[in-house]
């Protein structure tokens, strides 16, 4: 049996507009994306140059001794946020060494590393702790307790270990770290004219992202534009920083 059909019955599908219009949106997101990754390393790495200042800070001379105007702490806290990679390792236990260095507390081995356990200390206080920076004095006090200890009092740190007590008075040590830096010390302001310069980028990358209508880009200007409201070095900030890269590069060379 043979069915016929007349010329024009079936025909070859055809996208409507809307299908071409997806699917070339589609295309564009892969080059627009790459391009949302490029313009996100290039901000992040501009934005530290800018807001770092690392224009000024070449050459950075050989520093063998600690800044003055700057605690362990706060120093850290500098290099954590202006200077990629630069923090290893604790900066509590950082800032104990060089409590001990200048004799206001003792560090005790009371039990040696054995195969099942690792070494026991024990921290005395030496010498009267009124005289520290706020941030100096905080490590010691959130260890000790509520109030300050006085010469002559011992604690052994395996009482720190899961203790929420100290869990809980160490919480607030970063955000209180961050108000002196930026206030006490003033080592960071927030500038309008950096401001400005970063909003500009984001302003360009959401152009771009409106042009070609992409989400990626469009979170690139939103993450840019937060970035804005960064704060930069100040120039005692930028003073210690170049301090503490000659400190560093002396580490790094013995």
């Amino acid at each position: 049996m043979a069915v016929g059909f007349n010329s024009g019955t079936f025909a070859e599908y055809q996208e409507s507009l809307i299908e071409r219009l997806i699917k070339i949106w589609a295309m564009v997101q892969i080059p627009a994306s790459i391009l949302a990754v490029i313009l996100m390393i290039w901000c992040g790495w501009r934005y530290r140059r800018l807001f770092g200042r690392k224009n000024e800070l070449k050459p950075i001379p050989p520093e063998y001794l600690p800044p003055n105007q700057a605690s362990v702490m706060t120093s850290a806290y500098i290099l954590k946020n202006y200077e990629i990679m630069a923090i290893k390792g604790s900066a509590k236990v950082a800032q104990l060494l060089d409590l001990a260095v200048r004799h206001y507390i003792k560090l005790y081995e009371v039990k040696k590393t054995s195969f099942l356990r690792s070494a026991q200390y024990e921290i005395e206080i030496v010498k009267d702790l009124k005289e520290l920076r706020p941030e100096e004095s905080e490590v010691i006090r959130d260890m000790f307790g509520s109030s300050m200890p006085k010469p002559g009092q011992r604690l052994n740190l395996k009482k720190l270990q899961n203790n929420l007590s100290y869990a809980a008075r160490t919480r607030d040590d970063d955000t209180n770290l961050k108000n002196l830096a930026r206030g006490n010390y003033a080592l960071c302001e927030q500038t309008l004219a950096n401001k400005r310069i970063v909003q500009k980028w984001a302003l360009w990358v959401f152009v771009i992202s409106v042009l070609l209508l992409s989400p990626m880009l469009l979170i690139v200007a939103g993450i840019v534009f937060a970035l804005s409201f960064g704060w930069s070095l100040t120039d005692d900030g930028l003073s210690a920083q170049a301090i503490f890269g000659g400190t560093e590069n002396v580490y790094r060379r013995s």
